[in-house]
């Protein structure tokens, strides 16, 4: 079945199964004899062999769709830049400080151009999908970030940060058109689920561990205090929080929705590592955004009547269990010193509002915060030794770099999500439906979460696209079947 879905014309995928292994034979040469590391020499090979098995599979689509699923919780980029001539001159970093290709990327890339190409050779199939409500204020966000090159010092850094936006631009864009069915879109749910409870898996081995860990081979120890890592997302507690968010939740509505006894004894179990994950994450901000969302999650499930009493005292129970397991170390970091990170982070906010001040319309540059909020900082703090670092608010840090409409834009783009989660919450299929509600709730946390760091972080991110993107295909797969309430009050 879903090889059918996603296989499209065997002619294509011949070819464009051939053209990628002799793409990667080319660049496997090139980085061999400019002698590149062992590790990225190894991930392409990885990626030829990748090639010869879905080559020999007689699918393309299939697995590399998979990959692609499951590619979103492996940081692996390779960077192609001299950011050692930046460090001198910044405190932080606002964006990417070179054209940074992530793994991810790369199936998108090839699912993308096999779904254009194949709309080239044959005639009468669906039309391509750009993504609509979503797809407009997601153009706005690049169009904004493009147009700063015009007046900031720093066009390189808006190359790099363009480049960026538009790797989760195909993201969004391979979702919409490659999911086309109601099969597609469980299978795509299940996948999801998947890196959940492989995400939850590595943090707790590297809890054990007491290591943060890498897929290139990096192997950082973490002594003393609390032991935080970053699953294979990050090295950083809270991107890592932030890329399992929106898929707790998701986790946590098909629990309270779904009717088949099997899967909410897996979604149950899966909700409940998820929650102990991410409160050994000990980021006060995600335990904040993540009690938000979970009152949003309630609200609109028992107004849409999706969920059961017996089912939430459940859930509540387990999250509650999981905190009192942990209460000593919860209560040590919640009574630990929060005035000097508020003090800390409201200096910050003074001079990212003092940049904000000067260039209120069009911003300093998309990724050039860094380079230029000193010279907003207060006269007071010119001779003190504070901490001088990039604002720790991705709204404030968008509107100084891209001005006011640049600010419009992202919240548009999040608007969008928002909203559309909201329509498909109403529609009549259980697993659409709960995918939507647990959506709109992770929206919610990480809407709160932006607030109190400078970025999400790349893989995150990819996953509010990747979303983002369900969404649209879930709309258009089940539009048909909309409803105001959903009565799924059976069984």
């Amino acid at each position: 079945m879903i090889a059918r879905r996603f296989s499209g014309s065997r002619h294509v995928d011949l070819w464009g199964t051939l053209g990628a292994i002799l793409g990667s034979v080319l660049l496997l040469a090139v980085l061999s004899r400019d002698g590149l590391e062992l590790k990225w020499i190894a991930f392409v090979f990885a990626g030829l062999l990748w090639g010869v098995i879905t080559l020999l599979s007689g699918s393309v689509k299939k697995p590399l769709f998979v990959l692609f699923v499951l590619g979103l919780q492996m940081y692996i980029a390779l960077y192609l830049g001299d950011g050692e001539s930046y460090a001198k001159r910044w405190a932080g970093l606002s964006g990417p400080s070179g054209f940074v290709i992530a793994f991810v990327s790369i199936p998108a890339f090839c699912l993308l151009g096999l779904h254009a190409l194949e709309r080239v050779v044959q005639t009468g199939l669906r039309p391509f999908q750009w993504g609509a409500d979503i797809g407009y204020p997601a153009l706005l966000l690049m169009f904004t970030t493009a147009m700063t090159i015009a007046y900031t010092p720093e066009r390189w850094r808006v190359t790099f940060y363009l480049f960026e936006l538009i790797q989760f631009y195909i993201i969004f864009l391979v979702v919409v058109n490659i999911v086309v069915s109601r099969q597609d879109i469980d299978r795509t749910i299940n996948l999801l689920m998947a890196v959940l409870c492989m995400q939850c898996l590595v943090y707790f081995v590297q809890t054990a561990l007491g290591v943060t860990f890498t897929l290139t081979g990096e192997v950082i120890h973490v002594d003393g205090g609390f032991g935080r890592h970053g699953g294979t997302v990050s090295t950083r507690p809270a991107p890592f929080a932030s890329f399992m968010m929106p898929l707790l939740f998701i986790a946590i509505s098909r629990f309270l929705v779904i009717r088949n006894s099997r899967t909410r004894f897996y979604m149950g179990l899966l909700a409940a590592m998820g929650g102990l994950a991410l409160l050994l994450t000990f980021t006060r901000a995600a335990w904040t955004g993540f009690a938000l969302g979970l009152v949003w999650l309630i609200g609109l499930g028992a107004k849409r009547r999706l969920i059961r009493p017996l089912r939430l005292w459940f859930i509540l129970g387990a999250l509650g269990l999981v905190v009192l397991i942990m209460l000593p170390h919860v209560m040590a970091r919640l009574t630990s010193d929060h005035s000097s990170d508020y003090e800390e982070r409201l200096r910050l906010i003074r001079m990212a509002w003092n940049v904000i001040q000067a260039h209120p319309i069009l911003g300093v540059g998309a990724g050039a915060y860094s380079f230029v909020f000193r010279q907003y900082q207060p006269h007071q703090l010119l001779d003190q030794e504070v901490w001088v670092y990039i604002v720790h608010n991705v709204y404030l840090l968008r509107w100084a770099e891209s001005g006011i409409i640049g600010l419009l834009s992202l919240l548009w783009l999040f608007f969008a999500g928002f909203r559309k989660s909201l329509t498909c919450s109403r529609l009549y299929d259980e697993n659409q439906a709960a995918l939507a509600l647990g959506c709109s709730a992770g929206i919610v946390a990480l809407l709160w979460e932006m607030m109190w760091d400078l970025s999400l972080g790349f893989s995150a991110n990819a996953m509010i696209w990747f979303l983002f993107g369900l969404l649209m295909a879930v709309h258009r797969v089940g539009f048909d079947t909309l409803h105001e309430v959903w009565p799924g009050q059976r069984g």
